[in-house]
């Protein structure tokens, strides 16, 4: 926002200025719930030990390696259980027995944990009440999705379909001599000696 109140479109935030507001929007906040010693050591070893704000594991620059497949990883949470229930082999009301692969050495692990460790397991993936998990863009966006319905349902009502319904079917691929008469003007399967066709035999490619 600049001096006049007004909002300025910015394509990311300086990560120092984030680690400081982290630090000083959250030490506030943890104040208010209290004033014993205890908190107040912390509160103190907050503001002193981290003269830079809290660290917020930011890196400038372009995504990391490996960037996408974290991302696919997380995004089969959204709507995803944090376990499956075929992963569950047994449960005899005390313990339950369930497998697991291990990130590190890819290979399945079994593991039997009393059943309030693991309803402790699961219940830390669910989010709190209210929590935005997902966000829309563009056309579906929340702040811009009724004018676009608006737009979108008035185009329809003025676009009419074509005349031939066949004319917008995908049709198929044309055979590899026309198209390759249609790209360099010549036949391929005519002999360029004696002008007779000649059969396809194989199609090759360099890779």
């Amino acid at each position: 926002m600049d001096a006049q109140g007004r909002w300025k479109p910015v394509r990311s935030l300086p990560y120092e200025v984030l680690h400081r507001k982290g630090q000083y929007h959250r030490l506030p906040l943890l104040a208010q719930e209290g004033d014993s010693q205890t908190l107040q050591a912390d509160l103190d070893h907050g503001w002193n030990d981290y003269p830079r704000g809290f660290v917020a594991f930011l890196q400038p620059g372009e995504v990391p390696p490996g960037g996408k497949g974290r991302a696919e990883y997380l995004a089969k949470y959204v709507t995803s259980p944090p376990i499956s229930v075929r992963r569950i082999e047994r449960y005899d009301g005390q313990r339950v027995s369930y497998w697991y692969r291990d990130h590190k050495t890819h290979s399945l692990q079994q593991e039997t944990v009393p059943v309030l460790t693991f309803l402790g397991r699961r219940a830390q993936h669910i989010l709190p009440p209210g929590f935005q998990r997902i966000r829309s863009y563009g056309l579906h966006a929340n702040a811009c999705y009724a004018r676009h319905r608006e737009a979108l349902a008035a185009l329809a009502q003025t676009t009419r379909p074509p005349a031939d319904p066949g004319s917008y079917r995908v049709r198929p691929r044309p055979p590899f001599a026309q198209r390759f008469e249609k790209a360099f003007g010549k036949d391929p399967l005519v002999c360029p000696q004696c002008g007779d066709t000649m059969p396809r035999e194989l199609i090759s490619h360099p890779r």
